[in-house]
């Protein structure tokens, strides 16, 4: 899920890694996405049902970062 125009949120769990191929293929894409300037945050079905505060607190500060770092940029260049 893409947040915003830099965070995507993965979340899955065991389940969807029932063989080696399934499991590199996300960390492929994981690795595209990072090259591409995304910040990827990945979290487990566990965590995201059974410790949503720490998930929702890692994603709002991401994306509170990633905002800060956009409005510097966009102030630096003169765009602001």
């Amino acid at each position: 899920m893409l947040i915003g125009r830099r965070v995507n949120v993965e979340i899955d769990g065991r389940a969807f890694h029932g063989d080696a191929a399934s499991f590199e293929s996300d960390r492929r894409r994981d690795s595209l996405l990072v090259e591409r300037g995304y910040i990827v945050l990945r979290f487990s079905y566990r965590q995201v049902v059974f410790d949503w505060p720490a998930v929702e607190r890692v994603i709002l500060a991401t994306i509170d970062r990633v905002e800060q770092e956009d409005q510097g940029l966009m102030s630096l260049l003169g765009l602001m």
